[in-house]
This record gives C-alpha cells, structure tokens and sequence, in this order.
C-alpha cells in the first residue's frame, strides 16, 4: 500500500512539474508582463470623434459637440447615453493583458489588421488620432484587439458588435420618452383620460359608468414611448395624409402632441405590379411617419403601431356599474341626503 502511494505521489509531483514549466516557457515567449494601463493614450473625457469601420467597409463617424454626442449622418441626432459608455468609454478605459501575439504577422491570425478586421475604431482628440483593430473572438464577449502603431495583440472584453456601423443603432430611442408615472393628461380625438391620485380616469362619465382600467393601462403602456425604426428628417419634410394625433401632458403642464402621417411612395423605389394592380408592399404600406412636437425631426415608425392606437375610442374605456356597484353607491348617496334631526326638536 505504501508503495502505491509513493507512486501516486510521484506522478503528482512530475504533472506539477510539468504545468510550471509550460506557464514559465509561456511567460518567457509572452515577454514580461505589460503594466495594468489603459490601452488607448486618450482619457475618455477627452475623445471628441470616434470613427467606426466594419469588415465590409462601411463606416459611422460619432461626434462630441457642446458636450453632447451626436450623429452628423442623422441630422446631428442625439446619441443613447448607454451606448457611448458601452463603446467608447468602455474602449477608452479597457486595460492591457498579456499579449496573446508578439508580431504584426500573429495579428493575422487574429483578424487585426488593415487588411482584415471586424471592427476598425478610430478615436480623436483634437487632431491626434488612435486607431484599434478588433478581430475574432475567443469566448464569450471577449476579441481580440491591437493598436495600429504596436506588434502585439491583446485579448479584451469586448463584443465588436456593440460598436455598429448603422446610425440609427447609436440613436437615443428614449429621446421623447415620458415617464408613465409623470404623465397626468392623455388627450385623445373622442376622449381624456385625467389622472386622479395614482390612477387614470374617463372624463365626462355618466352616473351608471366607470373607468376600464385595464384597457387605460393598455393605452399607457404603447404611449409613454412609441418605438421609431429610423429617423428621415429634420425640420422639414412632405408627409402625407394625417392619420391620428393625441397628446400627452407631464407634470411640468407642458403638451407634448404625438401627430401620425401617412408616408408619401416614392415612384423611383415602388415594387413593380402586376396588371391587376397587385404586387408587393412599398415603404407606404409599411411605415408611417411621425413628428412629435418639441423635437424637430420626423420618425419612421410602423404604420401597424398607429392602426393599433387609432383603435383606441372613448367605448374601450368605459364600463357599466354591476348590480353591487350601483347598490353602494346608491345607499351612500343616500346616506349623504338625511339630515340629521335631534330627538327633542327643534328648538
């Protein structure tokens, strides 16, 4: 027995042996371990324009203007702030690892090059520039990445991904988004809804009906930010016929008019029809545009959605007092009509 375990200890010690002395060669080929910096020269504060190149050479430029980023390609449209700080700070403050490759030539096989890469970031300040290749991946949210100007290639947390190259993916999608609990007026065509306390209410209800607070959450939930795939222009633009407008009024008394508009077809992209007049769908079938009234730009939006809301009449959200209702409120009107008179009379 107590041969047995010498062996096994042997064997133990030999497959230690042999895992310190790989991790060493490893180190030894790596080259010393590089300082836990910051990849890019540039504070994140600092960068003012960020270039983004895709593998198929398309490219998207962001830009830092009084403060606020924006997108010179969308008629200088907001940017989210969640994706500034999911591309260009979390870029900005990535921190070295050991090198992964030692040699331009390496950069190959990791797809960081100029001649192939899947994503080619370009950071400015002022005019100073950096520029950083993102290659293939080699796990989950993790790429591989090398600054133009050095040999070795890194392996950071990153999905390149994240950094697209179409503007409306840098877009601020809550750019008009009101907050349900900040919302005290929905003004509709055919109907308003007031807030009371913490619950909407119909105006104008009669004796025998009540609020359907299911169909009022329904609305609020598609009102509060009604999505936009893209956006088309800026202060102006020929829309079409409108097909619905209602309005939104904050805790701040401001009205904010949400106005739908059919989209004008455009004769150069229309699918070809047939005889009958038949064919396949065009932009005009499919989206509509919105304008919303303190911004200056025109939203394409799913016509879809506004069918949907133009559902919305003053009937959806009404409902007749049951039988138990009507009881209660019929003995408290008239408990409140007795007057009380003491026992003794008057006098």
């Amino acid at each position: 027995m107590k041969r047995w375990i010498n062996i096994l200890v042997g064997i133990l010690a030999v497959q230690v042996a042999i895992y310190l002395f790989l991790n060493y060669r490893d180190a030894l080929r790596s080259g010393p371990a590089e300082k836990a910096e910051a990849m890019l020269a540039f504070e994140f504060d600092k960068i003012d324009k960020v270039k983004v190149e895709g593998s198929d050479k398309k490219t998207i430029e962001v830009l830092k203007k009084d403060g606020k980023w924006i997108l010179p390609s969308l008629f200088n449209f907001p940017i989210a702030k969640e994706k500034v700080d999911q591309v260009i700070k979390a870029l900005a403050e990535v921190k070295r690892s050991w090198p992964m490759g030692n040699t331009k030539a390496a950069g190959k096989q990791f797809e960081v090059t100029d001649e192939k890469f899947e994503r080619k970031i370009t950071f400015f300040t002022g005019d100073k520039s950096k520029t950083l290749y993102l290659g293939n991946s080699p796990s989950y949210r993790k790429v591989f990445a090398r600054l133009d100007d050095e040999d070795k290639t890194y392996s950071i947390e990153f999905n390149a991904m994240d950094a697209a190259v179409e503007a409306k993916d840098w877009a601020d999608h809550d750019l008009y988004k009101m907050e349900r609990n900040k919302i005290t007026t929905v003004k509709f065509p055919d109907f308003t809804l007031n807030k009371d306390n913490a619950t909407f209410a119909v105006s104008n209800l009669k004796a025998d009906e009540v609020t359907n607070n299911t169909e009022v959450d329904n609305l609020l939930s598609r009102l509060q930010n009604p999505a936009f795939e893209d956006v088309i222009a800026s202060e102006k633009y020929e829309a079409g016929a409108k097909i619905l407008d209602y309005t939104l009024v904050g805790e701040d008394k401001v009205d904010r008019v949400f106005s739908y508009f059919t989209m004008k077809a455009d004769p150069k992209l229309a699918p070809p029809k047939t005889k009958a007049g038949e064919g396949p769908k065009g932009p005009e079938d499919i989206y509509a545009v919105l304008k919303v009234s303190d911004l200056p730009f025109f939203f394409k939006v799913h016509k879809i959605r506004v069918d949907e809301l133009s559902k919305f009449t003053h009937g959806k959200f009404i409902k007749k007092k049951d039988a138990a209702e009507k009881s209660s409120s019929h003995s408290l009107d008239k408990e409140a009509g007795q007057v009380q008179i003491p026992s003794g009379g008057p006098g």
